[in-house]
C-alpha cells in the first residue's frame, strides 16, 4: 500500500533574532514532546521484549520464569539504540568560547551568558530511534536555521517536526530583512551597482549643463522666429546639439550629485552590514531590542532614498508632462 512521507526537515535564513521568550517556549516545547517520545520509547521496547519471548518460546528457550525473562530482555534493550535518551546543547560566543547545557534555560544561569554575547547554538536530541537537530551558524556566505527530524516516516517524528516547525514561523524574519541579510553576504554586488550608478549621475551632472545651454537657446530662436539674421546663430545651436559641444558654463556638479554620494554610501553600508545571528541571552537581550529597532529605521531610510532618487522624479516627469499636453 503506498505511503505518503513528507520531508521532516527545513531552514529558514537570517537574519535570526531570537527573544528569551522564543528561547523558553522552545524549552517547553521539548519537554512536552519528549514525553511523548519516552512513551513511544517504552511502547517499542515492550513490543521488542515481546517478539523475542514468542521466538524464544517457539525455540524452545524460553526459561521457566517468564517474568525474568521479560525483565532481563528489557535491560538489554533499553541499555541498546532503543534506550537512547540525551539532549545537548552547545552555545558559541562572540569571543570564541562555548558552553555545554541541557536546555537555553540552564544556559541562561551560567556566567558566561552575562559577559559574551552568543552567536550560535548546535542543539541535539535523541530518545529511542528519533533524533533531533537543529543548528543555527552564520559565515561568509550565509546564514541560517536548520532543523532536521529522523526517521521521516515514523509519525512521532512528524509531530515533533511540526510543533517546532510552527515555533521556526514565529521567530522567522521579515521577508525584507532575509533580502537585506542575504544582500550583506554579498556586499559586493550593491557596492559593484553604486559604483556604476555613481558614474553614470557623475556623467548626467556634467553633462546636463551643456544640453540644458543650448535647449535653452534653441527654444528661444523657436521663440522669436527663424529669420536670415539668426539663421547662424540657429544653425551652431542645433550642430551643437548634436555633437555635445561643452557650453561656456559652470561644470561643477550639482547638489542632486552629492545627495546620491552621500545617501548612497550610507545606503550600501546599510546592507552591508545586517543583523545576523543574536540569541536573547544575558547581553544578548538588549543586543536584540537594539536591532529590531534599527531594522525599522532602516525600512524607512532605505526606501526613502530610492523614493527620493528613482521614484519621485519619474512622478515628477510624468505629471509634467500630463500637464503640458
Amino acid at each position: 500500500m503506498p505511503e505518503l512521507i513528507y520531508p521532516t526537515r527545513t531552514k529558514i535564513r537570517g537574519p535570526i533574532l531570537i527573544s528569551a521568550a522564543s528561547l523558553r517556549e522552545l524549552d517547553s516545547i521539548l519537554a512536552e514532546q519528549m514525553q511523548s517520545l519516552r512513551s513511544l520509547q517504552s511502547q517499542m521496547v515492550e513490543e521488542r521484549v515481546d517478539e523475542t519471548i514468542e521466538e524464544s518460546r517457539k525455540g524452545g528457550t524460553l526459561g521457566m520464569d517468564v517474568e525474568e525473562e521479560r525483565k532481563r530482555y528489557r535491560k538489554i534493550f533499553r541499555s541498546g539504540h532503543l534506550g537512547n535518551e540525551s539532549t545537548s546543547l552547545v552555545l558559541y560566543f562572540s569571543n570564541g568560547g562555548r558552553l555545554k547545557a541541557k536546555s537555553f534555560q540552564e544556559a541562561a544561569a551560567h556566567a558566561e551568558i552575562s559577559q559574551n554575547l552568543a552567536t550560535s547554538f548546535n542543539l541535539s536530541v535523541e530518545c529511542g530511534t528519533i533524533s533531533l537537530r537543529m543548528t543555527a551558524e552564520s559565515d561568509s556566505f550565509d546564514t541560517e536555521l536548520t532543523l532536521d527530524v529522523s526517521p521521516s516516516d515514523v509519525e512521532a517524528s512528524k509531530n515533533l517536526f511540526s510543533a517546532l516547525k510552527r515555533w521556526l514561523r514565529e521567530i522567522q524574519a521579515p521577508r525584507l530583512q532575509q533580502w537585506w541579510c542575504t544582500i550583506g553576504h554579498a556586499r559586493f554586488v550593491p557596492w559593484t551597482a553604486f559604483v556604476i550608478a555613481l558614474f553614470i549621475a557623475l556623467g548626467a551632472s556634467l553633462g546636463n549643463p551643456d544640453s540644458n545651454y543650448y535647449k535653452e537657446q534653441a527654444r528661444e530662436l523657436v521663440k522669436q522666429g527663424i529669420s536670415p539674421a539668426n539663421q547662424q546663430k540657429a544653425l551652431e545651436t542645433l550642430l551643437a546639439l548634436e555633437s555635445d559641444y561643452i557650453a561656456p558654463v559652470s561644470h561643477g556638479v550639482g547638489h542632486w550629485f552629492w545627495f546620491f554620494f552621500i545617501g548612497g554610501t550610507i545606503v550600501c553600508l546599510i546592507l552591508s552590514y545586517p543583523p545576523k545571528i543574536v540569541l536573547g541571552l544575558g547581553v544578548g537581550e538588549d543586543k536584540i531590542v537594539r536591532w529590531r529597532r534599527w531594522t525599522r529605521l532602516v525600512l524607512v531610510v532605505v526606501p526613502g532614498f530610492i523614493a527620493a532618487n528613482f521614484v519621485y522624479p519619474f512622478i515628477i516627469q510624468v505629471i509634467k508632462r500630463f500637464v503640458s499636453q
